[in-house]
């Protein structure tokens, strides 16, 4: 299995003020972005007590179409192909044209060390319909499981999918991913019908993100 990307987001900019948004240029093939940067990190008091906590992480929004987001896409490739003894077509890890998870229409984040700027994440959210969103692809390298950022990357991939108007959203995952069926699971998520032609998706999951107010209520 592979042990992840060795790559850095250094090249993306340096450290910046927290939530703040910064233009990045635009190469031969690149779709226009905007880089959002969100800092997270544990209280100083628990880290000194656990020492298999989450390093503080920041994630960097607007990365579809970069080269730090193609190495990542081909870690997790190179993960599920180890996985499920089988090849696995590039063409589906995520969308061949960056513009389905480019905003307006979705949104390509990757999750980074705040120390070393290392790449550890990525996920991915397109819209599918207007009020439903797809989570697509979301995945963490092996060695920084299992630590909560699971839990954080996928409530930050609900976020977005809020800001971009979903009401629901819809996700597919691999039987073989046992983590990422617990945590959807853990998460409210609950088994859908197939929405995606996907071979190597087995099973569909959705969660309601916004509720509809009862009628006659105000």
């Amino acid at each position: 299995m592979s042990s992840g990307v060795g790559v850095s987001t250094q090249s993306l900019g340096r450290c910046v003020p927290v939530c703040c948004s910064m233009p990045t240029s635009v190469g031969p093939g690149r779709t226009r972005r905007r880089t959002t940067v969100h800092t997270v990190a544990m209280d100083g008091a628990a880290r000194r007590h656990d020492s298999s906590a989450a390093p503080p992480v920041r994630i960097l929004e607007g990365q579809a179409g970069s080269d730090a987001a193609a190495l990542a896409v081909r870690a997790y490739l190179d993960e599920l192909t180890d996985r499920l003894q089988t090849h696995t077509d590039p063409a589906l890890g995520i969308p061949g044209d960056p513009a389905e998870v480019t905003p307006p229409q979705g949104d390509f984040m990757l999750v980074s060390e705040v120390g070393s700027g290392e790449v550890v994440g990525f996920g991915a959210v397109h819209v599918l319909e207007p009020g439903v969103v797809e989570i697509r692809r979301m995945w963490l390298r092996p060695d920084v499981r299992g630590r909560g950022l699971g839990k954080f990357l996928l409530e930050r991939l609900e976020n977005r999918a809020r800001s971009l108007g979903a009401r629901r959203v819809l996700l597919g995952v691999n039987e073989s991913l046992v983590e990422a069926c617990g945590l959807y699971v853990s998460a409210g998520y609950e088994p859908v019908d197939r929405f995606e032609d996907n071979p190597y998706v087995t099973h569909h999951f959705g969660k309601q993100l916004v509720h509809d107010r009862p009628s006659g209520l105000t």
